[in-house]
């Protein structure tokens, strides 16, 4: 790289401080401010403890190192610690720089990893001046906005979608001057009828993989935990080499079940991939399509949640019982056309997405080691990341 990169400790560059506890009562949902914990956001307030930009660090535990950029006021919670960067430097280029940096491998603690401000302020890092610092935030940064401006384009596409669910499903918006019957669950239109949640389509369970034969090499296909599906992106996941039924395998479009832990429904982006147990891969029966059943299992996953919540004496988990026990109302055949095509559209725009955020991340994590090393110069990467974005 035709500039010079001069030696620093991060302590000379950023200043680092401890978050600090939040009480229950200072959550709000309708917040002003994002509250980060270890590992991102956990919730919202009207508090404060950082104005402006910040790097968020993991303290402490499973995401002991782990790192997000903040660009607005938060209030940062004590099992994380934030760091203001100091004049003459760019915060999101330090937050990029931070990520080339094994951070968990610093930690200390004998029970469980521990990251602290003394740690922090004494990792060496080579920095350019503020001018090139900027221009590599700027590439790096416009392929994550644009990930973030896809991600809340597939959230305003479910809360659309979710909407046209409750004007067909709940409020049957298209048949209030049609005839009603008595349901057990309320007055539903003449010639529906109540089927279980269960009986809409094939829940099938993933496999229960031993460990020993999981393998780092990527030797095989990666095996799906629910620990991957709350991740950016599987990079994380075991590979297994070994023979398996046809039903635990997983490819792009599979709508996922994650029946305990997590308990939530995702839509698979990643390619083909084999599915650990814990996770339901919910295929369609003929009941409904494939994207209709996504958004089913979305309108009840919440109820779902305090059901396992209530019962739960560990983990909380669904089972099949629950599944037979809710009732979905369920339309004669040519409603059914109807409803499927507007899902299906929700579902194609949503899925289209993820696909694009997959290549735009593909894309920064191979420019950003790259870039902070040298081996590839500023316009060059400029010029990759026009291209990419000129075609998302």
């Amino acid at each position: 790289m035709s500039t010079v990169w001069e030696e620093n400790l991060l302590g000379d560059l950023i200043v680092f401080k401890n978050g600090k506890r939040i009480e229950n009562t200072d959550y709000d949902d309708n917040g002003l401010n994002p509250v980060y914990g270890s590992n991102g956001i956990i919730g919202r307030t009207n508090k404060r403890n950082v104005v402006g930009e910040s790097i968020i660090v993991g303290r402490v535990g499973a995401y002991c190192g782990s790192l997000q950029y903040s660009n607005h006021s938060a209030w940062i919670t004590d099992n994380a610690i934030y760091g203001v960067v100091k004049p003459g430097n760019d915060t999101r280029f330090l937050y990029y720089l931070m990520n080339t940096i094994p951070i968990r491998e610093f930690a200390g603690g004998s029970a469980q990893p521990l990251i602290n401000q003394t740690i922090l302020n004494n990792i060496s890092v080579n920095v350019p001046n503020l001018k090139i610092q900027r221009r590599i935030a700027d590439i790096l940064g416009s392929l994550d906005d644009k990930i973030e401006l896809n991600r809340r384009m597939n959230e305003t596409l479910e809360q659309m979608a979710m909407a046209l669910y409750k004007h067909w499903f709940v409020d049957f918006g298209p048949f209030q001057d049609g005839e009603f019957m008595e349901s057990e669950i309320g007055p539903i239109p003449i010639n529906w009828e109540l089927r279980s949640l269960y009986s809409l389509a094939n829940y099938i369970n993933g496999m229960a993989f031993k460990q020993r034969d999981l393998n780092d090499q990527k030797e095989g296909l990666p095996v799906i935990k629910i620990s991957e599906l709350n991740a950016d992106s599987p990079k994380s996941a075991k590979y297994y080499a070994g023979p398996y039924q046809d039903k635990y395998f997983l490819n792009t479009g599979d709508v996922l079940f994650s029946w305990s832990a997590t308990l939530d429904i995702y839509l698979w982006s990643h390619g083909p991939a084999l599915l650990n147990q814990h996770i339901f891969n919910v295929k369609s029966n003929g009941s409904f399509s494939k994207s209709t059943l996504y958004f089913i299992l979305k309108s009840v996953i919440n109820e779902f949640k305090e059901i396992a919540a209530s019962r739960a004496t560990t983990m909380g988990h669904i089972k099949k019982e629950h599944l037979e026990e809710k009732l979905i109302p369920y339309p004669p055949a040519e409603v059914r056309v109807k409803i499927e095509s507007q899902f299906a559209n929700y579902f194609d725009l949503m899925l289209s997405n993820l696909l694009e955020i997959n290549t735009l991340a593909e894309t920064r994590d191979y420019l950003l080691p790259r870039l902070l090393s040298g081996e590839i110069e500023v316009r060059e990467a400029e010029e990759q990341v026009e291209e990419v974005l000129a075609n998302a």
